[in-house]
């Protein structure tokens, strides 16, 4: 079977796991309209299933809506330009081009996911006061290319979950780098690496906070040789925070309020400096095994426990 859309809007309601019965879906004809396509997985047990080509854009536009709190799957090609909206649910990708060309917004709390190792290129926002998830299951990478903050208070970017503990990439490839000064990040699980320069910007400007560690998962930040500010750093035990690149870094901790970072910053192949700029006071407690040094400019740090200083020594700058 296959749909036409011929202009018009249409929904596809899905209400149990599977492939859709309907794909591929079409918008073509001559002098049609542009045309939306919204994919709704209406229970949270619900996987839909797209092959390769379900959206064919072989003519007009199409948009494409994700609505409902399941999982819809792209698992091949799409050719659509009109964009991905993702007001709930999940979106999983096994392929680079799954999301055709246009951009991917997140217009609700959504999770983008890769079940493959998958690489974005679209131009992806998150609009004020939501939250997206960005995350890649175990063994696989989701790459991002061009992600940006669209500002306002409660806007949050989460990398990684408990069920999804693969590698998340931030790159600047195609244009992003661009902060809310008021958004967060939170690193939830698995690893998320900063692929360049940019990317590190990108996070500095997150006066929000960054958490690393939020819950039982293993959750890392690897600064993969770029040095970074972390504004309101935090989290929990299962937090590491490491330097997996050839060049070393420096990981800066802007402190506006007083936070405790519990997990353990370490070097990987390249070394660790922290860099304690203030100017409230940040709490140590994790066993840290750092070399790069200590250093205080202005607040204050606090070690509650052994060796939370690394294997470093300390300079008040």
């Amino acid at each position: 079977m296959s749909i036409n859309l011929l202009g018009n809007n249409y929904t596809a309601t899905f209400t149990s796991s599977g492939s859709d019965p309907n794909a591929p879906y079409t918008n073509v004809g001559g002098g049609f309209a542009a045309a939306t396509l919204t994919l709704d997985a209406a229970s949270a047990s619900v996987v839909a299933t797209e092959a390769a080509n379900a959206i064919q854009e072989t003519s007009e536009t199409i948009t494409l809506d994700l609505t409902g709190p399941g999982t819809i799957a792209l698992d091949g090609a799409d050719t659509y330009s009109g964009g991905t909206n993702l007001f709930a649910g999940t979106l999983e990708t096994a392929d680079s081009n799954a999301l055709g060309t246009g951009a991917v917004i997140f217009a609700g709390a959504a999770t983008l996911a890769a079940t493959a190792n998958v690489s974005i290129a679209n131009a992806v926002t998150i609009n004020a006061g939501f939250s997206a998830t960005f995350a890649a299951a175990t063994g696989d990478t989701l790459t991002l290319d061009d992600v940006q903050f669209d500002g306002g208070f409660g806007t949050t970017a989460h990398f990684g979950s408990a069920a999804n503990t693969g590698d998340v990439v931030l790159t600047t490839a195609d244009g992003g780098g661009v902060g809310d000064l008021t958004g967060a990040a939170a690193v939830d699980g698995g690893t998320l690496t900063l692929g360049d320069a940019l990317a590190a910007v990108l996070i500095a400007n997150l006066e929000g906070g960054l958490t690393v560690g939020t819950g039982a998962a293993s959750a890392t930040l690897d600064l993969s040789g770029q040095s970074a500010e972390a504004w309101n750093l935090s989290g929990n035990a299962s937090g590491v925070i490491t330097n997996n690149g050839a060049a070393p870094a420096t990981l800066t901790a802007e402190n506006p309020e007083v936070t405790v970072f519990a997990g353990v910053i370490e070097d990987g192949t390249g070394t660790i400096a922290l860099d304690v700029a203030g100017p409230d006071l940040l709490i140590l407690t994790g066993f840290n095994t750092y070399s790069g040094g200590t250093y205080v400019q202005q607040g204050a740090v606090s070690v509650q426990g052994d060796n939370a200083l690394g294997q470093t020594t300390v300079a008040d700058v």
